[in-house]
């Protein structure tokens, strides 16, 4: 039923983020903000669905300083966006 599709939606989101942290970590080191900008702006938008205000607000500071094409002030929202991920993660994984 629902609650079933909500669960899997949750691990989907858990999966596969650290992955697509790595390719933005990636994408950062090799100043490709505009892959990062549809990295943050994709994961905000499972955020925001999932209830994940942390991870949805965190990415959407990413979101803004990668598409004004300020690297420093982006690896900045990265690192942030790392943390408030870890802690939703660990929440989440209780549920």
């Amino acid at each position: 039923g629902t609650n079933d599709f909500v669960e899997e939606f949750i691990h989907t989101f858990l999966d596969k983020t650290p992955e697509k942290l790595k390719q933005m970590k990636s994408d950062l080191s090799l100043d490709n903000l505009k892959t990062v900008f549809n990295h943050a702006h994709g994961l905000k938008s499972i955020a925001a669905t999932i209830g994940a205000k942390l991870v949805e607000t965190a990415s959407e500071r990413l979101e803004i300083s990668a598409k004004s094409n300020l690297h420093n002030k982006a690896e900045i929202n990265f690192k942030d966006r790392v943390s408030c991920f870890e802690v939703t993660r660990r929440y989440l994984s209780k549920l």
